[in-house]
């Protein structure tokens, strides 16, 4: 068995004495290193696109805890009373994304990290798409454009330059 299928292993058995003391530790360490640095699972950063070369960062990025509260002033809305809901309203949006949005750069994929009682990181694979490591390499220029294509969503103008969608057909009418 290698290295990577035994800590995937490990990391099945969450509750185990071993998986509990060793996250704690690693919890612990983890918020004392700097803010760019490895991710706290290589096996699931390799399987999600991170690689061991020279421009590929993962970097922690926090979210915000709870839900969402409506920006109104002062607490007034002016609707009906089915409609003044204020601070128990739920994001359309996960959290993951949210955070892969406040980032705002190329990013390959992203996966929760250990569970603190800070808020909630997700460790963000990003690319620098400048760096002659990645120009050069056509393998990386292809993941790089599928990764953009499968991610076309109304809010990734921050990422990327806005895709156009196909344009639509119009049905054949009928000559007679």
């Amino acid at each position: 068995m290698g290295a990577y299928r035994c800590v995937s292993e490990l990391w099945r058995r969450k509750q185990s004495d071993v998986m509990t003391f060793v996250q704690r530790v690693r919890c612990w360490d983890h918020r004392r290193q700097p803010a760019i640095g490895r991710p706290t699972r290589p096996d699931k950063a390799r399987r999600l696109g991170d690689k061991a070369k020279q421009g590929y960062v993962v970097l922690p990025c926090p979210s915000r805890r709870g839900g969402r509260k409506r920006p109104v002033h002062k607490g007034i809305v002016y609707s009906k009373p089915k409609h003044q809901g204020i601070t128990q309203l739920k994001f359309q949006r996960n959290k993951r994304s949210v955070a892969e949005e406040l980032l705002g750069a190329s990013w390959v994929d992203s996966g929760c990290s250990p569970p603190t009682g800070t808020p909630p990181n997700f460790e963000i694979i990003l690319v620098d798409v400048a760096h002659s490591a990645i120009r050069d390499d056509p393998k990386d220029q292809l993941a790089l454009q599928a990764c953009a294509q499968a991610r076309r969503a109304p809010w990734s103008h921050l990422c990327w330059q806005q895709v156009p969608w196909p344009a639509r057909q119009r049905p054949h009418s009928p000559q007679g």
